[in-house]
Parts: C-alpha cells; structure tokens; sequence
C-alpha cells in the first residue's frame, strides 16, 4: 500500500512539472522591446539579458541551431544557438545567445575564432564587454548570404562571457567591403576607417540586463525561435561562435 501511494505522488508530481513547465514561456526567444516596440532576442534566465536592434533595423530572420564548436580535446562541443539577423541599407546585424551544454564552457575571450584587426575590453552597464573587429571571406561567413562569394566582410563583434562562461552573448554589425578594395590586410592601417566603422557599429545595439520583475512581464508574451533553416550552416556556426572547453581542464 505504500508502494502504492508512493507511486501515486510521483505521478501526481509528474503531471503538475509537466503542466507548469507547458505554460512557462521559453528560456531563450524574442520579445517586443522598447518604443516603438523592436523584436529583440532576449533570455530570461541565466542570465536576464535583451539585445536590442537600432530603430532603423528591420528583422530579416531568427532561428536557433544545435552546434559542435571546437575544442582542442579530440572530441566537439556541445552547443546551442539562439540568433536574429536584421538590415538597414548595407548594413548587417546579428545577435545571439550561444549556450554551452553539459560540462562544456566557452574559451576565455582572448581566444577569439578568427584573427582581429584590433581588439579592447571595457566595462558595460557592470559587465566586462570584448570587442574586436575583423575581415571575414563571405565564404567562411553564416551570416553574408546574398553577398559574392569572392568578397569580404568587416565585422565588429562585441561578446560577453556571463553565468560562469556557459552562455557567450554575441553582438555583431558587418559591411561589405568594395569589390575594388585592395589587399585585404592593407585596411588594418586605415586607422581613420576603421574608428569610423566601429563608432558606427556600436550605435547599432544596446544590452538591456533587466530585473526579474521585468523580464517576468516581458516573458509572458516571449516567441519561441524555430529551428533556423539549412542556408544557416551548421558548421559554419560552430566555427564561428569560437572554442570550447570541458570544465575540469581548468
């Protein structure tokens, strides 16, 4: 008879999780932020963050991925990927919550997944935030489709390592180069135009680190993000959200 009701209130347990969990929004998705209202990606939990799109930024796409980032064991990480792309003229943004699952962290900043023309880190409304600028074949970029594959891309990409390097929060803003735009490499001397490029970037997104009484309200009305479709490629993805490693190599 105990066996009995034991069984019992584990069922009962069971069904009332199932149910709560059911009406909970999801953890990571996209809510109306701001006025006018932008559709900004946003986490609610672990950690409490919104990444808010310029007002003249138009949504172009959202998804989210499951990744297998590199890692210098002999196996891949484990990942997942929330994304939103948006426009305005040439210009192109991206922004995202990139997960670490299991016993696996994001590499500490100064690892970044390709080289930088420049790169600083400076404090951000009480969070460390990582900066870098760098060119990118178009061919080797998820997020350049349309683009010929011959060009190039500068990207400014501003991240942030948060709970305990498990979730990496990237920003990034990417123009295309001129086709008639000499030696890739000559425009890491441009000081002039890169300075430009990256006043110009940082106008383009604002983080938003809400309390929990706020993300609450905003929640409740949270879009679940679909699984982005097959042009996002996987291993493109993986590499570009950078490497990772198992916790205990610390």
């Amino acid at each position: 008879m105990k066996i009995l009701l034991i069984f019992s209130v584990l069922a009962l347990a069971a069904v009332f999780a199932v149910k709560h969990l059911a009406g909970q929004p999801p953890l990571r998705g996209m809510v109306m932020y701001a006025s006018p209202a932008l559709p900004a990606l946003a986490s609610r939990a672990r950690p409490e963050i919104i990444l808010i799109p310029d007002a003249g930024m138009q949504l172009r796409g959202a998804g989210w991925r499951s990744l297998s980032p590199r890692t210098r064991k002999s196996i891949d990480g484990d990942a997942r990927l929330w994304f939103a792309c948006y426009q305005q003229g040439e210009g192109r943004l991206v922004t995202a919550l990139a997960e670490a699952e299991n016993q696996w962290q994001w590499e500490a900043a100064h690892h970044p997944p390709f080289p930088v023309l420049r790169q600083l880190q400076y404090d951000y409304k009480g969070q460390t935030l990582y900066e870098s600028l760098y060119v990118l074949p178009v061919a080797e970029d998820p997020f350049a489709q349309g683009l010929p594959e011959d060009s190039h891309v500068l990207i400014y990409r501003a991240k942030f390592l948060l709970f305990f390097r498990k979730m990496q929060i990237i920003v990034e803003y990417r123009e295309a180069l001129p086709d008639q735009q000499g030696p890739v490499q000559d425009i890491a001397f441009e000081t002039a135009r890169l300075n430009a490029f990256q006043t110009r970037a940082r106008t383009t997104w604002q983080a938003v680190f809400p309390d929990r009484q706020e993300m609450a309200a905003l929640a409740s009305d949270m879009q679940k993000l679909d699984t982005a479709p097959s042009q996002f490629s996987r291993r493109k993805l993986s590499r570009w959200v950078g490497e990772m490693h198992w916790h205990d190599d610390l």
